[in-house]
């Protein structure tokens, strides 16, 4: 329920009071009747009140003897001059659970009716429909998932829900709306379970485990062909990452000058000097067929910045960008270094580039 929630939001001045109604209620709900009662004793004064006063003045008008019974309040009854403020307070916090307040809603809802001489608010009650919403209640299930740890249990568990929710007599919107909340819930689940796997494998092997749970549990066919094309589209996601993974260069381990692999026009001692230094900072990565960079998350300007401190310290040397492009396996770095020099102001990460190549 977010009825509770919605207090927290509501008037101050009358915050505490429709708590208190609402522990009241919540035992009712589910009949008309009692709701009723309640209702008329403790909601409705103002009404009580009118009639009381009218009845006195008729009083009044023909017996002279004898005093008129004074007005009493029922015990937490709300004051006449405040019932008409408190019951449209009380409307607007039950709005987001108006099925499961049914009667409730109605005899507020009326009201409303009534004062706009129209159908405002569609209020007739229906007491299946309000009897699935007590029992039904999405909020309620989402708290219990979130409790359980064990996430077979977590599946069970919402596997439970939607049997229960299958097997009412009830059918209706407030069905629909359940079941396809329930299924956001069940994927969310799925979702975060896997996402804390770091083993691409592993990740595979969990998501089957899911699917051959919610085949054996679920029996609604429409359901259970969503979950199943939902978690063969992530298995396929995974199995693209790994072939990804697969295809890119794999970084070699040594970063000393004897091994670096740099072309003829840039094995200078200065590049072996820096670019065996960046590796050892990890700000790049060999490959099997040249350098990765890693610094700023793989920046190209910050790149370019690097490379034209190498290869051009005088800022007069030419940058032998196609021979660079090559051997970091990117393109058009000129360019990017052509976005440093037109930067309104200097990135965030040139001062410790320059402090890397200070003697």
């Amino acid at each position: 329920m977010k009825v509770y929630e919605n207090i927290e939001r509501a008037d101050e001045k009358f915050r505490s009071k429709l708590k208190e109604v609402i522990d009241d209620l919540v035992p009712l709900r589910d009949n008309r009747s009692k709701t009723d009662a309640y209702f008329n004793k403790h909601l409705e004064n103002d009404w009580t009140y009118e009639e009381w006063r009218a009845s006195k003045r008729d009083w009044d008008l023909h017996t002279h003897y004898r005093r008129f019974p004074d007005f009493k309040l029922p015990l937490g009854a709300i004051a006449p001059n405040e019932a008409r403020a408190f019951r449209k307070a009380l409307l607007e916090v039950i709005m987001d659970d108006k099925h499961s307040f049914g009667y409730l809603y109605y005899f507020l809802a009326s009201e409303v009716n009534r004062e706009a001489k129209c159908v405002v608010l569609p209020c007739v009650p229906n007491d299946e429909k309000i009897k699935y919403a007590i029992k039904f209640d999405i909020d309620e299930v989402r708290k219990e998932i979130e409790a359980i740890n064990d996430s077979t249990e977590k599946c069970r568990c919402l596997i439970k829900w939607g049997k229960n929710s299958k097997n009412t007599k009830y059918e209706g919107e407030l069905k629909t709306i359940f079941n396809e909340k329930l299924c956001s819930i069940t994927l969310q689940e799925i979702q975060k379970e896997v996402d804390e796997i770091d083993d691409l494998d592993e990740k595979i092997l969990r998501l089957i485990q899911w699917k051959t749970d919610i085949d054996s549990g679920v029996e609604d066919k429409e359901l259970k062909i969503r979950f199943d094309e939902w978690i063969n589209d992530y298995i396929a996601d995974i199995e693209r990452k790994k072939e990804y993974i697969r295809e890119l260069p794999k970084p070699v381990k040594e970063s000393n000058e004897e091994t670096m692999l740099l072309p003829e026009e840039l094995n200078t001692e200065r590049a072996r000097k820096y670019f065996t230094k960046a590796i050892e900072c990890k700000y790049m990565e060999k490959t099997e067929n040249g350098y990765r960079w890693l610094y700023d998350n793989g920046s190209k300007v910050s790149l370019a910045y690097f490379c034209n401190n190498v290869f051009c310290p005088n800022n007069i040397e030419k940058l032998p960008e196609t021979s660079l492009n090559k051997l970091f396996n990117i393109t058009r770095l000129g360019s990017a270094l052509y976005q440093i020099y037109n930067a309104k102001k200097p990135p965030k990460w040139e001062r410790e580039l320059k402090e890397f190549f200070a003697e």
